[in-house]
């Protein structure tokens, strides 16, 4: 018998006839850890025809987008951080300088909601294990005062929202 564990759990966030997002939650500790492991991914596709759909294909040009998104992630996680800290820990939240800077390879882990946009970073993403993963969640609303002029973006919120 041993005292390890793994648990799997998939979630699905947003089920449109058009469009599918979902999330799977992976949770392990091995014996003799200091603290379990867990990541949660997101997924998202397109159906008829089934494809993935990546966050990129939403923009006209997504290098240029992607410092607004940066900046409206960092406002949440401070947001979050000032709500749910003790004391200011706005100069020591980011542990790993790389986590957030405006690069495409991080905001590759997201999915949606009927009204937002979420990103995940698991934990040692952007911080330490005690803060838990970060799930910013970016509304609708907030996505097309960042971006008015986002016509794949519009159209694609456009189609969720309809039903």
């Amino acid at each position: 018998m041993s005292d390890s564990s793994e648990d799997v759990s998939i979630q699905f966030q947003l089920l449109h006839p058009n469009f599918i997002s979902f999330t799977d939650f992976v949770s392990s500790y091995t014996t003799g850890a200091a603290h379990g492991n867990y990541g949660t991914s997101g997924h998202n596709y397109l159906i008829n025809p089934l494809r993935k759909i990546y966050l990129e294909e939403l923009f006209e040009n997504f290098e240029s987008a992607i410092p607004k998104l940066r900046d409206a992630v960092h406002n949440k996680l401070m947001e979050w951080a000032k709500n749910y800290c003790e004391g200011d820990i706005s100069d020591g939240f980011y542990i790993f300088d790389d986590g957030l800077e405006p690069k495409k390879e991080n905001f590759d882990n997201y999915y949606f909601k009927d009204n937002s946009l979420v990103f995940i970073y698991n934990p040692y993403h952007l911080t330490a294990w005690c803060y838990g993963d970060q799930q910013p969640e970016i509304a609708f609303e907030e996505l097309l005062v960042l971006f008015p002029n986002e016509k794949k973006l519009i159209e694609f919120i456009n189609s969720i929202q309809k039903n």
